[in-house]
């Protein structure tokens, strides 16, 4: 983090940058390299401002035209108790007959912002606000499907099996991976037809589960950390309790605490 502000910086300053840019830095090996950089706001820019308290287009504007900048502070230095998550909302069901494939194009229509004490909490209500998503109840089945040669699919069915579920997978391969040194039994999944040669296994399967309603992961990393929430969350859920998470803005932010911070954003 120290080395992204560092480039952000020289960034900045060689380009005589005032107002906001959004810029893309990926790691390459132990380097981090700059691939994109917008003189734009991007619409992470309202979001850091709800999570650190600040109103960055207040000191923006300032900043443009030379007026009562504030004093520099390192925000990211403050010490916070929670976290807050920014969740992509998708339109897979306006477009029919699409395959939901997550490529590298930006294919997110909008997000969901949520905070909560921890990850888990918040990446649980950012979800759980996300348009057409449902819930899969206990005693439901799951369909697993993807890559058997890292260990995210077991990881999953090993943070949901206490919780209930039928599990079934999507081909012979899934099913062996699965059950292989694992308590739980695994159904195999009718064979998904496919009506055309462009279509696979999985893109139907993609395309059903959005046209059904069904809840869709396809980032490994974030569909073992959904499970996570599930197994977490599921077993304390109780009717007319309103979760921990439900806070206004203001108590997550402590905006009111702030001498000089009256107005919200």
């Amino acid at each position: 983090m120290s080395r992204v502000k560092e480039i952000a910086e020289k960034v900045a300053k060689a380009w005589k940058i005032t107002g906001p840019f959004n810029m893309q830095i990926i790691k390459a090996g132990e380097d981090l390299k700059v691939i994109e950089c917008n003189l734009r706001a991007s619409r992470s820019f309202p979001f850091s401002s709800k999570v650190l308290g600040t109103n960055f287009i207040d000191v923006a504007t300032r900043a443009l035209v030379g007026r009562d900048v504030p004093e520099p502070v390192d925000l990211m230095a403050v010490k916070r108790d929670f976290v807050a998550t920014k969740v992509p909302q998708f339109s897979w069901t306006r477009l029919a007959g699409a395959d939901p494939y997550l490529g590298v194009e930006m294919s997110s229509t909008g997000e969901m912002a949520c905070f909560g004490k921890d990850l888990i909490e918040a990446y649980w209500a950012s979800m759980q606000s996300t348009m057409n998503f449902r819930l899969p109840q206990p005693g439901e089945g799951l369909l697993f499907g993807g890559d058997t040669e890292t260990p995210d699919l077991a990881s999953i069915g090993k943070s949901l099996q206490p919780l209930g579920y039928k599990y079934y997978a999507a081909n012979s391969e899934i099913k062996n991976h699965l059950e292989k040194g694992s308590p739980w039994r695994v159904g195999r999944a009718d064979r998904v037809p496919e009506t055309g040669q462009a279509e696979t296994e999985g893109s139907v399967m993609r395309r059903n589960a959005t046209d059904f309603g069904i809840a869709l992961f396809m980032e490994p990393r974030t569909a073992v950390l959904f499970a996570q929430c599930m197994a977490e969350k599921i077993p304390q859920k109780k009717e007319g309790v309103i979760p921990s998470e439900v806070k206004r803005w203001s108590e997550w932010a402590g905006w009111a605490d702030r001498p000089g911070s009256e107005r919200p954003l």
